[in-house]
């Protein structure tokens, strides 16, 4: 007696640009995959997206990425796919999940079936889209060095600008307060900054709606901005400090 036997391919994947592109490629290819089922073979096709503010919408068909009532004027936080034969012999299921850490499995793929060539040739589709699509910068390898820096800077001037008038204070617990408090308080807040900067750049990221909606864009802007006018010439003005006291011992 045969046994049917049904394969099952699954990739998760993270740091990743999503944008109205990308869904609609994936999603022409489902809709092509759902053609070419047999008429005799009844079979269930979804797409549906969830936005920033709590409203969902559901189709059956992929146009539903090209609506612009919601494509254009909508934060999408979430995109479901799926195709599904009633019998089991094929299925496509896609999610697609705007989320700031990479959290195992909330970005996936899964193709399975009873033709392991169909199988491996589905996912070698929709993987080769994932693929291509942008990927986020690889900023967080730089963030804690860039964090360093910062606070050494900080310390530099304050101690540099401040040191003789804390000798001056009689109270000592004042003078401990701003010797080590000071230092502290800035490692601290410098921790809350890398925080909030590495929520600037999604793991996964659904570039979708009006562009004054792309929070996380529009923070890199402000964060673009502050770094220009506010610490760059901070870290130039300390580097030539000390630059100027190097040159001064010879």
């Amino acid at each position: 007696m045969s046994i049917q036997i049904r394969e099952m391919r699954k990739l998760n994947f993270h740091n990743k640009v999503i944008t109205p592109s990308v869904i609609n490629r994936i999603a022409t290819i489902i809709d092509k995959e759902a053609d070419n089922i047999n008429d005799s073979e009844p079979f269930l096709i979804s797409y549906s997206i969830e936005a920033a503010d709590d409203s969902s919408y559901e189709s059956q068909s992929k146009e539903i990425f090209n609506a612009p009532e919601i494509m254009d004027t909508k934060m999408v936080e979430r995109i479901h796919m799926r195709l599904q034969t009633l019998s089991g012999s094929k299925s496509i299921e896609l999610q697609l999940l705007h989320c700031d850490q990479n959290n195992a499995g909330n970005n996936f793929m899964l193709v399975s079936g009873n033709n392991s060539v169909w199988v491996n040739g589905v996912m070698s589709r929709l993987s080769e889209i994932i693929d291509s699509s942008n990927e986020q910068p690889q900023i967080m390898h730089h963030l804690e060095l860039l964090q360093w820096v910062v606070v050494i800077t900080f310390n530099f001037l304050y101690f540099r600008l401040f040191f003789r008038d804390i000798e001056k204070i009689e109270n000592g617990f004042i003078g401990l307060g701003l010797v080590f408090g000071i230092p502290l308080l800035s490692l601290y807040l410098a921790g809350l900054a890398k925080t909030h900067i590495e929520q600037l750049w999604p793991d996964v990221e659904l570039q979708t709606g009006p562009d004054h909606l792309q929070q996380p864009q529009k923070k890199r802007r402000e964060l673009g901005w502050i770094m220009t006018m506010i610490i760059l010439p901070i870290l130039l003005g300390f580097i030539t400090d000390v630059l100027k006291n190097w040159l001064h011992l010879f």
